[in-house]
């Protein structure tokens, strides 16, 4: 429905290839092909290398004599390659620790509660199976909900969830070495690099000119989402030269006709008189490239991987081990290239796929817009928010302070007007008239849980704001006050008499520290 292909699970699959290798006769043989099993599965090769790898893993099992159950494995792998190994299943986005999962996986092993309840789930009826999900669902909106208000509170970019998992990967980045590092290159990743972009770039062609001084040449692999031109230079004084069009971009269509061979698309573009349409897909980004490996010697120096730091600060960081290729969480071979990158480190949020933020989450902006409607006190407005709710003001947005600003008023509309407010000159009546109206909402909350769920939040932060105003000299709190004094509006305040009980439960250290404090 989503055009979304059902990727294999890489992870079962693995463990299916050791079992089929328990044919293989030596240990050399078995270590060998674990090796290559992990190439294939884990790591992303280009085509000829995936080729060669299968190719080593055949011969492996041509020596086997067994049923041909591990030929059969690898025959299975190399046909379904685009489902099952990274070099192709990473190009989509599957959130897993263990592979390219499908996307109902983690729901489904709620229903089964970790596969403890899958006798249990042969009895359900449509309707049980419905409402369980229904249930599971709602939970996990509970859960995320209490995530998102706890990263707003605190001002965290992320969740836990990836935090904690990213120092796991931490504590393994000391281990490695940077084997290599190549600044100014291009992506190497750009097969899978989320950032393809596709324009249209118009060319004027002078007339009679056959000769555009581009080198070009066909790339046709079953990478490619189709045939392209790749443009690799552009000679000097070529009227090309001073276009849109770039080194690095490949030309997937001419005035708006695709082709499938290398003089089909350059005949096109010579037959174009006047002006000329190219479909061009942008060049991969630039930055520095790092080859990263295992530190130790021998045997202990394996699992070399690249990894690719993006100069822009708008680009998150890519490498080829699967712990970021299946979740594109900061992996411990990002973190091991971010500790020696010269501009960019693990404090920039950037460095991390934008998926992963927190303000990016569905959630987000129904969490926010609820916690501020719980804070908000009428007759303050933004000003008695907490310091985690209010977030700097747009740019854009400062040039006029409010709609009557910019003139575009509308007669037709209804300001809303906060009540004016008599305040009592003497603490009693102040303190009256207050638990006049709290008393009915305390007897409310006494009865019913829900009020009480929904009240008492709201208590506790009108106590914060009113102790915040009452103490505080900020200029942030006079600027509330002045608010407060000129809409009219009251916040309950502790009164002398609760202040005075409260004094009489403290300690005795409390009090001597009083008195002394009066004789002095």
């Amino acid at each position: 429905m989503f055009r979304q292909p059902h990727i294999e699970d890489t992870w079962h699959n693995c463990e299916n290839g050791d079992k089929k290798a328990a044919s293989l006769s030596s240990k050399e043989e078995k270590k060998k092909f674990r090796q290559l099993k992990n190439k294939v599965l884990y790591q992303v090769l280009d085509q000829q290398e995936l080729s060669d790898a299968f190719s080593e893993m055949r011969l492996l099992a041509v020596s086997a004599n067994d049923s041909g159950e591990l030929g059969r494995w690898i025959d299975r792998m190399e046909t379904g390659q685009t489902l099952r190994t990274a070099t192709h299943a990473t190009k989509f986005f599957s959130c897993s620790a263990k592979g390219a999962l499908s996307r109902c996986e983690q729901m489904m092993s709620k229903l089964k509660n970790s596969g403890t309840s899958k006798r249990e789930m042969k009895h359900w009826t449509l309707g049980e199976l419905q409402n369980r999900h229904f249930t599971k669902v709602c939970n996990y909106e509970t859960e995320v909900t209490g995530e998102i208000e706890d990263a707003i509170t605190v001002k965290r970019d992320l969740s836990r969830y990836v935090l904690d998992w990213e120092s796991v990967e931490r504590t393994r980045a000391d281990g490695l070495e940077i084997v290599t590092t190549k600044e100014g290159v291009p992506n190497p990743f750009r097969l899978q690099s989320t950032k393809r972009v596709m324009q249209e770039i118009n060319l004027e062609r002078p007339e009679g000119n056959t000769n555009f001084g581009l080198t070009l040449t066909l790339c046709n692999t079953t990478e490619e989402l189709c045939p392209n031109l790749h443009v690799k230079a552009i000679k000097e004084g070529s009227f090309c030269q001073g276009s849109m069009l770039e080194v690095g971009m490949r030309i997937y269509k001419v005035n708006g006709k695709s082709f499938s061979t290398f003089d089909e698309g350059a005949e096109l573009m010579k037959s174009t008189d006047g002006q000329l349409s190219l479909t061009v897909e942008k060049p991969p980004s630039i930055g520095t490239v790092y080859t990263i490996q295992r530190k130790g010697k021998g045997e202990e120096q394996k699992m070399l991987c690249t990894v690719f730091i993006p100069d822009s600060d708008d680009l998150h960081c890519q490498s080829n081990y699967h712990v970021h290729t299946c979740s594109f969480i900061r992996c411990r071979y990002i973190q091991r290239a971010l500790i020696d990158h010269k501009t960019r480190s693990m404090n920039d949020l950037s460095t991390i796929h934008s998926r992963w933020h927190i303000k990016n989450s569905p959630l987000y902006r129904v969490v926010y817009n609820n916690l501020v409607t719980l804070m908000k006190v009428d007759g303050l407005g933004d000003a008695a928010l907490p310091a985690f709710l209010t977030p700097a003001p747009n740019p854009t947005e400062c040039a006029h302070s409010s709609i009557a600003d910019t003139g575009d008023t509308d007669e037709d509309s209804v300001e809303e007007i906060s009540q004016k407010l008599v305040v009592p000159s003497t603490k009693v009546r102040r303190f009256n008239d207050a638990n006049f109206i709290i008393k009915p909402i305390l007897e409310l909350a006494k009865e019913d849980a829900e009020v009480f769920r929904m009240v008492v939040p709201q208590l506790k932060q009108m106590y914060q704001n009113s102790l915040m105003i009452a103490t505080s000299k900020s200029k942030k709190v006079q600027n509330a006050k002045n608010q407060l004094a000129a809409s009219g509006a009251s916040l309950p305040i502790m009164p002398d008499e609760i202040r005075k009980k409260r004094d009489k439960t403290d300690g005795p250290i409390q009090r001597s520290k009083r008195k002394s404090r009066k004789s002095v």
